[in-house]
């Protein structure tokens, strides 16, 4: 605290009377002022100050209050100077009401917000909050209500809305958050879906785009084919689909000879080296072996590319 000096006027009158000045060369803090020259004490006038109170740091042992009046009507109240007399009012969390008695603030509930927030001399008013909207706290103003799960918004005094999420998007808190896409292979149709649960995973073999909104949405992955948002069917061995989204059997295409497709398969596999394939076969163990001492290269297609090693011949024409 600064201290006063002599012939300093008081110009905050919610911390030191008006009609006083300082009359004793620093002789109290600016907290505190001599009443009279002959009285050789400090009138406590800060607002906390309501009783002689060694406890109180703002009120040294001995310090009488301005205050004409002895006290305050309950333990619920509290004196402070206004300026010109002695007023009270009560504690935080109570009210005064009109027959001058301290009552405890209402406490707003969940959903609800304080239209009026409590003070000294006024009561809480307890409104519910905008439709799809909750409050965490006791005795918040409107803006402490918030979207609930499944709906996004910001809520404040000139501007309240929640709207729900798409198709698609999820969220899964209450809060000012936007709505999350639903991950891809995963799709949404539910109208303000509350959790990630909610995103429903596509068939077997199929995907999706993040934030797909229906089932119609899950294509067959390459290699498969299938009804959008069906059961996918894989491509038989010896042929292959290297795009998504065939809806028939008839767009898996054939390998070419000499090569080899499981079932599902996205490409075509030269059969191995020292073998051939007059057709296209489903398994490497398909692709048909030259006679002994005989060569070929990857992909053969007939027998004749079977070629004997160096000191060998063949009989065949």
């Amino acid at each position: 605290l600064s201290a006063c000096y002599k012939g300093d006027d008081n110009l905050e009158a919610t911390l030191r009377p008006r009609r006083f000045s300082c009359v004793w060369e620093s002789g109290c803090s600016c907290y505190y002022f001599q009443s009279s020259v002959v009285v050789a004490s400090c009138n406590c006038t800060h607002p906390q100050c309501n009783s002689i109170s060694p406890e109180n740091p703002l009120c040294p042992a001995g310090v009488i209050e301005v205050c004409p009046t002895p006290g305050c009507p309950s333990k619920d109240n509290l004196a402070h100077w206004t300026g010109t007399n002695c007023d009270w009012q009560c504690n935080t969390g109570y009210w005064r009401d009109n027959t001058d008695k301290c009552q405890p603030c209402t406490k707003c509930q969940a959903g609800q917000y304080a239209s009026t927030v409590c003070d000294p001399t006024t009561n809480a008013v307890c409104t519910n909050c905008p439709a799809n909207s909750v409050s965490v706290y006791n005795n918040v103003p409107i803006a402490g209500c918030k979207c609930v799960a499944g709906y996004s918004g910001t809520i404040t005094f000139s501007w309240s809305e929640c709207v729900a999420c798409e198709k698609g998007k999820y969220k899964d808190i209450a809060g000012t958050s936007d709505c999350v896409l639903c991950p891809s292979g995963k799709y949404s149709d539910r109208v303000a879906a509350p959790s990630l649960a909610s995103c429903l995973q596509c068939p077997d073999n199929a995907f999706s785009p993040g934030g797909s909104p229906q089932r119609e949405s899950c294509t067959c992955n390459a290699g498969y084919w299938g009804p959008y948002g069906g059961n996918c069917t894989a491509c038989k061995g010896g042929k292959y689909s290297n795009v998504s989204g065939l809806l028939t059997i008839d767009t898996c295409r054939d390998c070419p000879a000499g090569h080899f497709s499981y079932q599902g398969s996205t490409m075509c596999h030269k059969c191995p080296s020292n073998t051939y394939s007059e057709v296209p076969v489903s398994n490497i163990s398909l692709c048909m072996p030259c006679t002994p001492n005989a060569v070929s290269i990857p992909g053969s297609i007939s027998s004749a590319a079977c070629k004997c090693n160096y000191g060998y011949y063949s009989s065949e024409p």
